[in-house]
């Protein structure tokens, strides 16, 4: 009884040192090795152990590459203490970003420059430097026997410019200036004939013409500031002093009405005075362009 107890229990132990000696094996094999030659390998056993080794063998390989993973993907990677280098893209970003920020800022305030000065001031350069003129006309038809003054003479109210051939004497209805002389002596000329043109230079203004449709924004008394193009850098102040209730075309012969009944709308223009203050008596000649600046009213 006690032989068969003893038998058992070798073969028993011979079983289990065959099993561990054929696992060892098995995991030398599939780490690469080479199982000693007569070992018998369990059922299943070398599948397993290769399964173990593959999962120990990635785990190491991911730990490896962890810290070096710029290197895998081809690039280099930092020295261990060394600081990173700083990248392009953030500088580029950090000059980029202000100056965008400049451009929109310098683009909001020029539009509302132009904005303001659209809404707060009216300016245009269809003006000219003029005054109230009046013309001089002979007493009767017939000859000119008689003429005493030219262009660019200034004149007194009541002066005698000339004669005819009979009274009275042709005089001069205001003080002014003669900008305009055509009579000569000898000349046969018509009551209808004017002889000169007389500018009131007490009443001296710019004459502007304004259209339309801009013309609902003036009115008198509103402050202006005139240039004159043949004086640079001066500047001249101003007011509105009237706005005239017709416009240039009115008392034209001019129509824009047509045989056919067809009508051609065309943009009119009303004359506007605007009085300057000359306190430098600077010489300002009748037709001069100008450009005008009149503040609206808000």
């Amino acid at each position: 009884m006690s032989d068969n107890n003893a038998s058992t229990a070798a073969s028993a132990a011979a079983a289990s040192n065959t099993a561990t000696a054929t696992a060892a094996a098995g995991a030398k094999t599939a780490a690469g090795g080479t199982a000693p030659a007569g070992a018998k390998t369990a059922p299943g056993a070398n599948a397993k152990a290769a399964a173990d080794a593959r999962a120990a063998e990635a785990k190491a390989a991911g730990a490896k590459t962890a810290p070096g993973a710029n290197a895998a993907m081809g690039g280099a990677a930092p020295a261990p203490g060394a600081p990173e280098a700083p990248k392009k893209g953030r500088r580029l970003r950090a000059v980029l970003i202000p100056l965008a920020l400049a451009l929109v800022l310098a683009g909001c305030a020029t539009g509302y420059y132009f904005y303001f000065q659209s809404t707060a001031y009216f300016v245009t350069d269809n003006a000219k430097v003029t005054a109230k003129m009046y013309s001089v006309f002979p007493v009767k038809q017939g000859p000119i026997l008689e003429w005493n003054v030219a262009s660019g003479d200034n004149v007194e109210k009541n002066q005698i410019l000339g004669c005819q051939d009979i009274m009275p004497y042709i005089t001069s209805p205001i003080d002014g200036l003669i900008v305009r002389s055509d009579a000569a002596v000898g000349q046969n000329a018509s009551m209808s004939t004017p002889l000169a043109v007389i500018a009131d230079t007490s009443e001296m203004y710019i004459g502007v013409n304004i259209e339309e449709t801009d013309i609902i924004r003036i009115r008198p008394g509103q402050k202006a500031t005139v240039t004159i193009d043949a004086i640079k850098g001066a500047s001249f102040r101003g007011i509105v002093g009237e706005v005239d209730r017709a416009t240039q075309t009115y008392f034209s012969n001019s129509s824009s009405f047509s045989t056919s009944g067809t009508y051609t709308k065309v943009t009119q223009l009303v004359p506007v005075k605007v009085y300057i203050e000359n306190p430098d008596g600077l010489p300002l000649t009748y037709g001069m362009n100008a450009t005008v600046k009149i503040a609206l009213d808000r």
